[in-house]
């Protein structure tokens, strides 16, 4: 995990919280993405069924590209090191990425476009880019924590990285709730100024990173060293074909993820559309100016609100998980997360007051703790005697990655079905969360209780994972 010919030195806890600020930069495009791009490709006429197979490229890029940069950032022999290069690159194209999408539709009557195709083209790929980007700027922050940070400090690096990835999470959709078109003139409309100054500040972050990450020069270390035989896309086979010696527990956790993924991703494509049309009622597609886009619109900013407390509440909830666990169980808290989430999905179709749904989203905190923490926990105690565990660690991730494919084609026909009812979409995640908690029931077992502490440890060293082995789906 660490090592090299020198020993690294000890960091100042508040220069190393500021160093990895590019964890922050990612979280924050990440969440901005989230919030506003299923809607402001719905305005552009993209009906709701293809919305989730252009939501396809995020676990593509998760499979694909973080390999490929991790691979590129290894062999980088630049005079700024191997990690910044890549980090600050990544930051430059999602930034340019964000500002591209954000003014498709300017860009489309530019070119004389009168029937939106062009700003449409325009939108997806700047989506698909954006996409990508994310990708690329989480692969080389992970792995620069493993170089520059000697071993005594890598917990508390990867808890400072928790940390900037709730807040730049935090951050995207506190931006996204608020009205800023009336403070801010200018730039054009909401979108657009929320899009500029999440890239404005993700460049800043970033910037922050490459300049006080000046221990990004030293030597690889052998494990980094050694060759890529075949490169990147030989990474993501491997992980494919490591799939069935997976260890038993792990591959058990593997199908109770799975499900789980397929619960979730629908809740984050159309997380915010939710509130503009289910809500609220408004119409995406409505002309500008209606009260119908005016009701979508304010929709939106509730929906992003409701997501800003989703995120707060499983930040806060994450800091009990662990008691939590100890009092009561891993096992019935796992499956308690899992009902909760189910009997959540379940009741969106029925909500129709704005309170009620934030106050939802805020209680999903809690199976999204669960979620993002307990199956790594288990999986982490698996895998990290071995000598592949880098390697299991991306064929775990596959298990995030490869359900938010199978949910964004099958999301299409839902809709249709369904008459572009946002909700419907809910009922078939779930069905998914249903799935998991049956899994967890005949699959998962209680480990002994002298464990937990083990358990604790393990969830730090999860995140450590050599980049060019593991990915993970944005």
């Amino acid at each position: 995990m660490s090592g090299g010919a020198e020993r690294k030195q000890p960091w100042q806890k508040s220069y190393l919280f500021a160093t990895l600020f590019s964890a922050m930069a990612s979280s924050l495009a990440w969440a901005v993405q989230a919030g506003y791009s299923t809607p402001e490709l719905l305005s552009l006429g993209l009906s709701r069924p293809l919305v989730g197979l252009v939501w396809l490229m995020g676990p593509f890029s998760g499979i694909i590209v973080q390999p490929l940069v991790g691979m590129l950032s290894d062999n980088c022999r630049s005079r700024f090191g191997r990690r910044r290069p890549v980090i600050l690159c990544a930051a430059c194209s999602t930034a340019t990425a964000l500002v591209l999408f954000s003014q498709a539709s300017r860009i489309g009557q530019h070119l004389g476009d009168t029937s939106g195709t062009v700003a449409l083209a325009v939108a997806i790929a700047a989506f698909m880019a954006l996409d990508c980007s994310i990708n690329a700027m989480m692969a080389p922050t992970r792995a620069l924590v493993a170089d520059i940070v000697p071993e005594e400090q890598q917990d508390e690096a990867s808890a400072y990285i928790s940390i900037h990835d709730g807040l730049g999470k935090a951050t995207g959709y506190l931006l996204g709730s608020v009205n800023l078109e009336r403070e801010v003139r200018g730039i054009g409309g909401e979108l657009q100024i929320v899009y500029s100054i999440a890239a404005l500040v993700l460049l800043v972050y970033c910037s922050i990173t490459f300049f006080l990450a000046t221990d990004d020069c030293g030597p690889c270390t052998a494990a980094r060293d050694r060759p890529a035989s075949g490169g990147g896309l030989s990474v993501v086979w491997r992980a494919f074909a490591a799939m069935p010696h997976l260890p038993p527990a792990a591959m058990r956790v593997f199908f109770v993820q799975f499900c789980n993924t397929f619960a979730w991703f629908s809740f984050m494509v159309y997380g915010t559309d939710y509130f503009g049309n289910h809500i609220y009622g408004g119409s995406a597609q409505a002309p500008i100016g209606s009260k119908a886009i005016i009701l979508y619109e304010e929709g939106l900013r509730t929906g992003n609100f409701a997501l800003f407390a989703l995120s707060i509440s499983s930040a806060v909830f994450s800091r009990f998980l662990m008691p939590a666990t100890s009092k009561l169980g891993l096992v019935p808290v796992y499956i308690a997360a899992e009902l909760m989430l189910m009997v959540g999905l379940l009741l969106m179709p029925i909500i129709r007051s704005s309170a009620m749904a934030v106050a939802l989203y805020a209680a999903f905190g809690i199976p999204f703790a669960v979620s993002n923490t307990i199956p790594w926990m288990i999986v982490t105690r698996e895998i990290s005697s071995s000598p592949d565990a880098g390697l299991y660690s991306a064929t775990f991730n596959l298990s995030q990655c490869l359900p938010q494919i199978i949910t964004s084609a099958l999301s299409g026909p839902v809709l249709i079905h369904f008459h572009d009812n946002t909700a419907s979409v809910f009922v078939m995640s779930a069905v998914g969360a249903s799935l998991a908690a049956l899994l967890i029931v005949i699959l998962i077992d209680e480990p002994p209780h002298e464990s937990y502490r083990e358990l604790s440890a393990s969830v730090a060293w999860s995140d450590q994972g050599d980049a060019s082995e593991r990915s993970e789906c944005a």
